[in-house]
């Protein structure tokens, strides 16, 4: 089994996704953007986990806001969520023949399945919308790819 770290909207405030990362050792870590110099700063801490990134609306710098990664086998489509809706972003995963459509922006944690494409917003570790710090976390196994967002609580320590 691989696991993926997923993060979005961490907005300069690494911490909490450096604890994050170092609990759940994950094989690769996707970060949604807002910002971009935050996954830099994660490359950095842990240099043996692949760290795949697109950049957010608070991201001034060339770099695509939407990116389909290969990652063990399955395609992802990830967006930061500003320029595209979540129904045009699952509408395109199917036409790109993605297994899962990943976005942030809203700083709300969301997963759901649907037409058999994962859906998933990891919400915000640093400032949630909803008022629940989260990560998202992909698993891929032989029976495909499961996905979840995870209450931050509990695992930080504030």
């Amino acid at each position: 089994m691989k696991r993926i770290l997923v993060l979005s909207d961490t907005h300069r405030k690494v911490s909490s996704a450096v604890q994050i990362t170092a609990l759940m050792h994950p094989d690769a870590i996707i970060h949604l953007g807002d910002l971009v110099e935050d996954a830099h700063e994660l490359q950095a801490c842990f240099p043996d986990i692949p760290v795949y990134m697109v950049r957010g609306n608070n991201d001034f710098i060339p770099m695509d806001c939407e990116h389909i990664f290969t990652l063990f086998g399955v395609r992802l489509f990830c967006a930061h969520g500003h320029t595209i809706h979540p129904d045009r972003g699952l509408q395109r995963a199917k036409e790109e023949n993605c297994q899962a459509f990943l976005w942030g922006h809203t700083h709300r944690g969301q997963c759901t399945l649907k037409d058999g494409i994962l859906l998933l917003n990891p919400g915000s570790l640093t400032l949630p919308r909803d008022g629940i710090f989260s990560f998202g976390i992909i698993e891929i196994d032989d029976n495909g790819v499961h996905g979840c967002v995870c209450p931050a609580e509990g695992y930080l320590n504030r």
